[in-house]
């Protein structure tokens, strides 16, 4: 929160978990080839490897998918 905050940004979103090191939250994204429709996520973007994790729900047991930003330097909570 200080970091985004510390940035310029506000934050005032009480359903998105910030550490230090990662932000946790629900999101929507597009699934499937056949039937595309959107499907409610539970997604962790971990600052210390760059990547955007992302599972069923929010008890992280299995992950759905990975997305790796090497080239990340910053990430900023976008309210528009």
């Amino acid at each position: 929160r200080a970091h985004i905050e510390g940035a310029g940004h506000s934050f005032d979103s009480s359903h998105i978990i910030l550490t230090s090191t990662s932000c946790r939250g629900y999101l929507h994204k597009m699934g499937g080839v056949k039937f595309k429709t959107w499907n409610r996520r539970w997604f962790v973007f971990d600052r210390e490897r760059r990547s955007l994790f992302y599972y069923h729900d929010k008890t992280e047991t299995k992950l759905r998918g990975c997305i790796y930003f090497q080239s990340v330097l910053e990430v900023y909570v976008d309210h528009l």
